[in-house]
């Protein structure tokens, strides 16, 4: 299927007050995945090699050779030279993340479902990124009163049919990418604040309900994202509002 957002061979410059959202389709080629397979790490390769079933070993190649590739070129340095580190809130790092054009340090956060990942790139500001494959969710009752704000679980349980699960999961995808923005631990407090379930919507949401911020600034800017038919995603960055602008990755 035919994604919704325009395909960039390069990327464009990113400016302070931008985040770029790259839509990237696993259902690639064998040549094109085995291209992507030797730009990882030693250790990449390792826990690709764990995955049991072969469909969940592609999508991990394809998604993690893309971020390579995408950060590769937004910093001007070969796709395997890219460097990673996990920070103590568990939140993958760049080691070099200092572009030869830019000071300002590269942030970036990646999720996957189904056949397709999204990966999000923003400069000097934390970013968390969700998208899931709209399915039927077993037990959403009880996720949802357990992990959403009453009023949204209460929106969501009211819904019907296919309509259900779409509400679920704009609502799972904006709670997950703020927990993927301000680091783990904080998923303890999703209940303490509320998204819209707005099909399409982007503002500012106040975190000061939560019992401990992990960063002095408790707002952050939510934007729903629509990259295909089926898929829910959400894009979040720490602090004020900032333009998102969506591409569809080209190997």
């Amino acid at each position: 299927m035919e994604l919704d957002w325009p395909r960039c061979a390069s990327p464009p410059k990113l400016h302070a007050d931008e985040v770029h959202v790259w839509a990237v389709p696993l259902d690639v080629e064998r040549p094109v995945l085995h291209s992507f397979a030797e730009l990882l790490s030693a250790d990449e390769r390792r826990r690709a090699e764990r995955f049991h079933f072969e469909h969940v070993r592609r999508r991990f190649i394809g998604s993690h050779g893309a971020l390579r590739q995408l950060l590769g070129r937004y910093l001007d340095i070969e796709p395997a030279d890219v460097a990673f580190a996990t920070d103590d809130r568990g939140k993958p790092r760049i080691v070099n993340a200092i572009s030869a054009e830019s000071t300002c340090d590269l942030r970036f956060n990646l999720s996957h479902s189904g056949e397709l990942a999204l990966i999000a790139i923003a400069a000097g500001a934390e970013v968390g990124v969700d998208v899931e494959q709209i399915r039927v969710v077993s037990n959403i009752e009880r996720l949802a009163r357990r992990y959403f704000h009453a009023a949204e679980a209460e929106e969501v349980l009211a819904a019907e049919g296919d309509q259900r699960e779409a509400l679920f999961m704009r609502c799972w995808t904006a709670k997950e990418a703020v927990v993927k923005a301000y680091g783990s631990g904080i998923g303890t407090g999703l209940n303490r604040f509320r998204v819209p379930l707005e099909p399409s919507f982007a503002a500012s949401i106040d975190l000061s309900a939560l019992p401990q911020p992990f960063f002095l600034d408790t707002r952050c800017w939510l934007s729903r994202l629509t990259p295909r038919e089926g898929y829910a995603a959400a894009c979040v960055l720490v602090g004020d509002e900032r333009r998102v602008r969506c591409f569809e990755f080209s190997a």
